[in-house]
């Protein structure tokens, strides 16, 4: 019987982080942003924070920092940050590369990036794959998360 490589994306809505397949080693788990921090029942085995490095944002609170630098595993970031030890760069032109021109308009989220490395990672595997969203719902209205939908629905299709 042939493995399959399991990616659980944990998101931040409280509609479904918390069914994640925490407990279960057979997935990995993949967070973003520091929304979803304090849902994690482990340690992630990638989190993903590709917001530019501006620590004086509260966004970058000094509790999540702390958290993001603590990590031993990688943190994708825009660049490496000499604050968080575990930060790489996130394979950007690549992961572009590889949708090709047509996926432009959809690179709306962190969720969009987490699922284009995700479905690379899959494939390159050459398992079979299952990609689960937990902690994302899309409903948001606010003009600057609506936009995120339809990368997290073109990506989903893409998987």
């Amino acid at each position: 019987m042939a493995l399959t490589k399991k990616i659980a994306l944990i998101g931040s809505a409280p509609s479904s982080v918390a069914l994640a397949p925490y407990g279960d080693p057979t997935w990995q788990i993949w967070s973003c942003s520091p929304g979803a921090r304090p849902h994690l029942k482990r340690t992630p085995d990638v989190h993903f924070e590709i917001h530019l490095w501006e620590p004086e944002q509260s966004w970058f609170s000094p509790d999540y920092v702390s958290f993001m630098a603590a990590l031993p595993v990688p943190v994708y970031m825009l660049e490496p940050v000499p604050a968080i030890p575990g930060s790489v760069a996130y394979p950007k032109e690549e992961v572009m590369r590889y949708f090709g021109p047509e996926a432009i308009f959809f690179w709306t989220s962190a969720l969009s990036w987490m699922l284009a490395r995700a479905i690379i990672e899959i494939e390159r595997s050459g398992e079979p794959g299952e990609i689960c969203l937990y902690g994302v719902d899309m409903s948001a209205s606010e003009e600057v998360y609506s936009g995120q939908r339809a990368g997290c629905q073109y990506f989903a299709g893409q998987a």
